[in-house]
């Protein structure tokens, strides 16, 4: 599992996604995570059924790699940023 999929197929996405994150970026910081929570949430209840072990399984995957990559691409290369700015802890 990994988020690099096809350029070509990235294209079917990006509107979609696009909107999803202008309606996001339009509300208050303290909802934010709520509403992407519920998106996440509804896509991978859609994406579960019929009920399987199995499915949940494979959702619980994908939600470790998404966490897994957004550490590893964004937050880790922002704190070595603050570091290198404010000195090690």
């Amino acid at each position: 599992m990994c988020p690099y999929i096809k350029q070509r197929d990235r294209k079917q996405y990006a509107k979609i996604l696009d909107e999803l994150t202008e309606l996001i970026q339009k509300l208050p910081e303290d909802e934010k995570p709520g509403h992407v929570n519920y998106v996440f949430t509804v896509l991978l209840k859609r994406l579960t059924k019929p009920e399987k072990y199995f499915r949940y399984n494979w959702a619980l995957g994908v939600l470790e790699a998404i966490k897994l990559e957004l550490y590893r691409k964004q937050i880790a290369k922002y704190e070595d940023c603050k570091e290198s700015e404010n000195g090690s802890v």
